[in-house]
């Protein structure tokens, strides 16, 4: 991996408080998949010679997402990467991601999250 991606990484360790190496490669596989997705299903409508410039662009999104959906929402890693390539597709298409806001989630992989009573009260305040 070169210097820009262990920067990254260490990047998103110290900003969401990764607790393992685990949750480190499942982030940051779920960002290159959805990112990798994104170029298939919505490809840069203004061309320019260098698609760093792209790919910057939707890590940042995806970020601000991961960002919103961790410290707002309280969602698990697991149910963030789930939903990444859908919110990052709604960014790119100019409509804010709206996350479901069900308290009980099932990913595809058989993992579940319950969130606690009144949650969805508290985040319907702001």
């Amino acid at each position: 991996m070169g210097s820009q991606g262990m920067e990254f990484v260490n990047a998103l360790v110290q900003k969401f408080k990764l607790e393992d190496q685990k949750q480190v490669a499942l982030v940051s596989r779920g960002f290159i998949v959805a990112v990798s997705q994104s170029f298939r299903t919505n490809p840069p409508r203004i061309v320019c010679n260098d698609n760093g410039v792209h790919v910057k662009n939707r890590v940042r999104i995806c970020t601000d997402v991961f960002e919103k959906l961790r410290g707002d929402h309280g969602w698990s890693v697991r149910r963030i990467i789930d939903n990444l390539p859908k919110a990052l597709q709604s960014e790119l298409d100019g409509k804010p991601f709206e996350p479901v806001r069900d308290r009980m989630w099932a990913g595809e992989k058989g993992q579940a999250e319950m969130m606690p009573d009144g949650f969805l009260d508290n985040d319907e305040r702001e």
